[in-house]
């Protein structure tokens, strides 16, 4: 929500930056999973957040619930419609705000679990976001 001042103490509206998106296999980059690209987050006073990546394909939705403190939200968030289909999965992560300076950290993680044989693989999204 533009008509918020600095120091406004809800994340409800949009926020904004280069978020990375990148997957591992046994601590090795997985290159095909890795973007960097603009993001648009929407977190709704009804506890939604979502957001398109057009440059990727990634669909992100889910929820969010205040935290531990009051700069902490923690996320459940789904990926969708990734270019790299490893990235199509259900994640779990936080987003801290500083909300002075109208800026927060977003972190999201998953694991594949692995099928009899395979690899585990590691998938993050990460961003420094304002708004």
């Amino acid at each position: 929500m533009s008509g918020q001042g600095p120091g406004a103490q809800t994340i409800v509206g949009d926020w904004r930056g280069q978020t990375q998106f990148q997957g591992a296999q046994y601590a090795q980059v997985i290159d095909e999973a890795h973007s960097v690209v603009p993001l648009v987050l929407t977190f709704g006073a009804d506890g939604k957040v979502s957001a398109v990546s057009p440059e990727n394909g990634c669909e992100l939705l889910g929820l969010w619930a205040p935290g531990s403190t009051p700069r902490l939200f923690l996320l459940d968030i789904t990926l969708k419609g990734c270019r790299h289909s490893g990235l199509n999965r259900r994640y779990s992560g936080n987003l801290i705000a500083t909300f002075m300076d109208n800026s927060a950290q977003l972190s999201l993680s998953a694991y594949a679990i692995p099928i009899l044989g395979q690899p585990m693989k590691r998938y993050d999204v990460g961003a420094t976001l304002r708004r």
